[in-house]
């Protein structure tokens, strides 16, 4: 990908930059593969858990939840340390949640098609 401009008055950053990064960064690397990776394990887990009754979904939540909030966290720390953009975050979630989803729906297509 190209790197595109990003013109802003001096003084008027969105998040103030603790580093000074001079490479493109769109999109966010660390949201992306923190996503795809957290998601993807999530994901697998709690297919993995018991379906019965109001604790296995309860428990398939939680897991979900919880590694939904560590990627989420990883990426606000790039925006906090100023070194990405909030769109750039937000580009790497969507690829990472996208390549997380087609992991899954391609693992629950690959247990009907042995199961079949």
């Amino acid at each position: 990908m190209s790197p595109r401009k990003r013109s802003r008055a001096a003084g008027s950053e969105l998040v103030p930059h603790l580093v000074q990064v001079t490479n493109a960064s769109f999109p966010s690397g660390h949201a992306m593969i923190s996503s795809a990776v957290y998601l993807t394990l999530a994901l697998m887990l709690a297919e993995g858990m018991p379906r019965d009754g109001w604790r296995g979904r309860a428990g398939r939540v939680a897991v979900v939840a919880f590694f939904s909030l560590l990627a989420v966290l990883i990426g606000m720390s790039r925006v906090y340390l100023g070194v990405h953009w909030p769109s750039d975050v937000l580009a790497g979630w969507c690829f990472g949640t996208a390549w997380a989803l087609l992991v899954w729906m391609g693992d629950r297509w690959l247990a009907r098609a042995v199961l079949t």
